[in-house]
């Protein structure tokens, strides 16, 4: 037998987006600080906040689906949720 795609659905994303969602991840897993994430990104241009914007959401989407199951967000994590939550608005 042979594997059989039968779900593709190409999309296309801005390259901004994947440099959010590359920027949040580091924010929400790599120890980023809001200091670093200003020296990171030029927060002038409102695209890319909207795309940080975006790809928070898409964490936060994903992070949600997992807890369907009944466990729980570490606290650990809920914290960076809501500092990044926070930094968001600041950039709004």
């Amino acid at each position: 037998r042979n594997p059989l795609v039968i779900d593709f659905s190409p999309f296309f994303r801005p390259v901004q987006y994947a440099e959010a969602i590359i920027l949040i991840d580091a924010y929400l897993w790599g120890n980023q600080t809001s200091d670093d994430m200003d020296e990171l990104t030029d927060l002038d241009d409102k695209d890319i906040v909207q795309m940080l914007v975006r790809a928070a959401i898409f964490r936060l989407v994903a992070s949600s689906e997992l807890l369907k199951n009944g466990s729980v967000l570490p606290e650990i994590e809920v914290g960076r949720y809501t500092e990044l939550t926070n930094w968001l608005r600041q950039q709004i």
